[in-house]
């Protein structure tokens, strides 16, 4: 059932899979295993999914028919944060200090950084980004 749904409901909002997988921060490729039904979204992307289409994830694993989650309006779709779309877990983000958190998000903006391709890197290298972002941070 997850699966027709998935496809069902990225197409009435007329999205891509490269445009959802993007909006619930996950590759193209993951996106579509979703929907073939080779593999199946962990619990927080389920979770994702629901919130942008507004639905309830029992109404996306089948468990009911009735789309709105009971009591409550469908929720407004939610930003994925930066880090998520890059490939940053939302466990080691949360695990970086709020002033190294601060540095990755403005490492993560700049679409002109080579690191770009592999920014998990640069999670265990922010001590010695650090400086750089001190330096750059009001010149660009």
């Amino acid at each position: 059932m997850l699966t027709k749904r998935l496809k069902l409901l990225r197409n009435q909002e007329k999205l891509t899979q490269a445009q959802m997988a993007e909006k619930v921060g996950v590759a193209r490729t993951t996106y579509a295993m979703y929907e073939q039904g080779n593999r199946e979204p962990d619990n927080k992307t389920l979770a994702r999914i629901a919130d942008y289409f507004g639905v309830s994830t029992d109404y996306l694993l089948g468990r009911t028919d009735i789309p709105e989650m009971a009591g409550s309006k469908p929720a407004e779709p939610k930003e994925v944060p930066l880090h998520v779309r890059m490939g940053i877990p939302d466990e080691k983000y949360e695990e970086l200090t709020p002033y190294y958190q601060k540095v990755l998000d403005w490492f993560l903006q700049r679409k002109d950084l080579a690191f770009h391709d592999r920014p998990e890197d640069i999670v265990e290298e922010l001590p010695k980004y650090a400086p750089i972002y001190e330096k750059l941070k009001d010149k660009l």
